[in-house]
């Protein structure tokens, strides 16, 4: 699941006070006040670190999420804000520039010859959400056939420590971010995948899988029943 406007996709943004940033180079800025969200923050603070040290600039970063980042910049305290997904819509002064620099996914990966190829949030919900009334699943719940239909699926997601899909899908698609107990964590992608091929049944939430693999493939995914269904 990787797409353009699939509302599992989050959009980073740029958001430059112009006005501001251009008075600062004019007179030789000595610091940069940079702010955003927090699901950005490790890299960009490293990048943005090196790259101002080269330019004598110091850097000050703060992030607290996307919207403190808006009110920072309306306020004249920062000079650039990293913003993932705009909170305020199109409500932007006509002095800012907003430039999108990339898409932050969730892959929601499961056996190659799972006789099945998409889900719904609905769904996703039922097999990882804390919420859900239902507490077992079987992949015949969700419509495969053969001998799928009884096979009860196995639940399995990456943690932040490997990216932030872990945080895209709590968030995004299950109503509340809580997740069943049976649902099992890894730190890294190829323990994630050493533990699918294990138990050759499961399910996991991951931030990056290559479509050539041979033993699994990423669903297609769609907010709602009779609603299209993305993948990468």
């Amino acid at each position: 699941m990787r797409l353009i406007n699939s509302p599992l996709l989050l959009r980073v943004l740029l958001a430059l006070g112009m006005t501001s940033w251009v008075g600062a180079q004019n007179v030789g800025m000595a610091e940069l006040e940079l702010v955003g969200s927090e699901l950005v923050e490790g890299p960009l603070t490293e990048i943005f670190a090196q790259h101002t040290a080269e330019f004598g600039i110091k850097l000050d970063a703060t992030f607290r999420g996307s919207y403190s980042g808006i009110l920072a910049l309306k306020s004249d305290v920062a000079d650039i804000a990293f913003l993932v997904e705009n909170p305020l819509g199109d409500d932007l002064p006509d002095s800012w520039v907003s430039l999108p620099l990339g898409h932050l996914a969730a892959f929601v990966i499961a056996p190659r010859e799972l006789t099945l190829d998409q889900l719904t949030f609905e769904d996703l919900t039922q097999i990882f959400g804390a919420d859900s009334a239902v507490a077992t699943t079987s992949w015949g719940d969700f419509g495969a056939d053969g001998r799928w239909a009884s096979v009860p699926i196995s639940a399995h997601i990456t943690t932040p420590a490997e990216g932030i899909a872990y945080e895209i899908f709590r968030h995004r698609v299950l109503p509340s971010p809580r997740l069943k107990v049976s649902v099992r964590e890894f730190d890294s992608l190829e323990s994630t995948r050493e533990a699918l091929q294990a138990d050759e049944v499961g399910i996991a939430v991951v931030p990056w899988w290559e479509e050539s693999d041979e033993h699994f493939k990423a669903l297609l995914i769609g907010s709602a029943g009779g609603e299209v269904a993305f993948g990468p």
